[in-house]
């Protein structure tokens, strides 16, 4: 409790007077580390640190409307729309002087294509390609597995508008690629991926199912595409 006292005196008429009112210093209470930049469709959560008490809400102003909510140790909010938050508190027996505001950005768009091969061979190196630039933005590649028997990896760049790929083992193996803001939080929009797999073509072998001894007799493989026999 806080006392505030006035004294006042008046030379004219040689008086004088004296008055006070005592004020409840309030607790103070911070957001912990709150998040200012996010993206679309993404979640973030916010708590206090301090000393939290009696009755509170959390105040949510939204490209929506406004939320007021119960009071909770964390608050989560998800799925986040494009545009601009303002988070507050509001509460009867402690004080948070900060208000945070959150910035959502927008996903970028979608790539256009995305251009390959979907048959690959153990220890092959393919190209693919994710169509035109949009200016503020890269691409990101990625392909999966990763690891095991069987892997694809992105060699060089995988933020080029073209992607090489090695692909080891049997497969299947999976290239994808999104877009991806240059500015912070560099959000990404959906993926479109392709599903690589090795080719299996039976030769298909035409010739007699009989044979004498000491005799030569000709075959032929129907599938043509091999380099080697």
């Amino acid at each position: 409790i806080l006392t505030i006292e006035c004294n006042y005196y008046n030379d004219l008429v040689d008086c004088g007077g004296i008055g006070w009112t005592e004020v409840r210093v309030k607790d103070a209470a911070i957001f912990n580390d709150p998040v200012t930049r996010a993206c679309e469709n993404g979640l973030v959560t916010y708590e206090l640190t301090g000393n939290v008490s009696g009755v509170w809400n959390w105040v949510i102003d939204h490209p929506g409307g406004q939320i007021t909510t119960e009071p909770a140790g964390v608050l989560t909010l998800s799925p986040l729309a494009a545009g601009t938050y303002e988070i507050s508190v509001n509460a009867a027996d402690f004080c948070v002087e900060e208000t945070v505001r959150l910035l959502v950005t927008p996903a970028p768009a979608v790539p256009m294509n995305l251009n390959g091969p979907i048959e690959a061979c153990d220890g092959m190196v393919l190209q693919y390609t994710a169509g035109l630039m949009i200016s503020g933005t890269s691409f990101l590649w990625e392909a999966t597995p990763a690891s095991g028997a069987s892997t694809a990896v992105v060699q060089g760049s995988t933020t080029a508008p073209a992607a090489s790929v090695a692909f080891n083992g049997t497969g299947p193996w999976k290239v994808r690629v999104a877009r991806q803001n240059l500015d912070w939080p560099q959000c990404t929009s959906a993926f479109i991926e392709l599903n690589v797999t090795m080719p299996v073509n039976d030769p298909d072998i035409s010739g007699p199912d009989q044979a004498c001894p000491n005799t030569i007799l000709n075959y032929t493989a129907a599938y043509t595409g091999g380099e080697t026999y």
